[in-house]
């Protein structure tokens, strides 16, 4: 009998940690709107992105993590859907690039903000727009550096 009392308590602890685990989601905020995110931190991480990946949900993106401030170049390389890229600087929208196409060539357009940035959201096309996203709309992040 103790061992199943044990068992059982050894059950409800693992399954608190997994509920822990979900609301530690990363995402980012902004109007009230919740994205959750995967986190591109590393070199390897952000060339890569969302190259060659399947569609996001509907408030799902990748958030692009800068060890400081600065004016990187964006391009389409492998992606197959559209995207919104949400220039973020001292948790303020400093630029929106609406509607960023797959590319149709081998040219590859390359997409940079107007000013540094610490954070670069990047979502489904038509996400910015459908949630009145404005430069200078305050961003916040959890579980995100």
């Amino acid at each position: 009998m103790k061992q199943y009392a044990a068992l059982v308590v050894l059950s409800l602890l693992l399954a608190g940690c997994d509920a822990a685990k979900t609301n530690q989601t990363p995402a980012v905020s902004i109007n009230g709107q919740r994205v959750n995110v995967e986190v591109a931190q590393t070199v390897a991480e952000r060339s890569r992105g969302l190259s060659n990946r399947p569609p996001l949900g509907a408030d799902e993106g990748m958030v692009f993590v800068f060890p400081e401030p600065s004016t990187p170049s964006f391009w389409m390389n492998g992606m197959r859907f559209p995207l919104d890229l949400i220039w973020i600087a001292n948790q303020t929208v400093v630029n929106i690039t609406s509607d960023v196409p797959v590319p149709t060539s081998t040219v590859l357009l390359r997409y940079t903000p107007d000013q540094p940035v610490s954070h670069v959201l990047e979502v489904n096309a038509g996400w910015a727009a459908s949630h009145e996203v404005q430069v200078g709309d305050q961003v916040i992040f959890s579980g995100v550096p």
